[in-house]
């Protein structure tokens, strides 16, 4: 990064043109279109790996520390009914019960 450029390149105090921005994005979501599923994954995985190039170690470690945390706490916010499906009890449970008449 140079010297008095900001994060994306511009100069202090300066902005994007709102209209380029929209335009960008319309062309990213039609590159997306035209793109497979596994095209679309190595180009996550590309920039996902340039992007932890990026960082230094304390930084990663705290990203993961960071990953852990919120993977724990939605863990903790599941409700017990929905850990294991309950199952349906057979016909001869049920005709035990008296649920189900037997056939004649």
């Amino acid at each position: 990064m140079l010297v008095g450029m900001g994060k994306l390149g511009k100069k202090d105090g300066e902005s994007k043109n709102p209209h380029a921005v929209a335009l960008g994005k319309l062309g990213g979501e039609a590159r997306a279109e035209n793109r497979s599923p596994e095209e679309l994954s190595e180009i996550g995985k590309a920039a996902g790996k340039a992007r932890m190039d990026q960082m230094t170690p304390e930084g990663r470690k705290a990203l993961a520390r960071k990953a852990g945390k919120a993977s724990a706490a939605a863990r903790a916010k599941k409700p017990a009914a929905q850990a294991a499906p309950t199952k349906r009890p057979s016909s001869s449970a049920a005709k035990s019960a008296g649920r189900v008449r037997a056939r004649r």
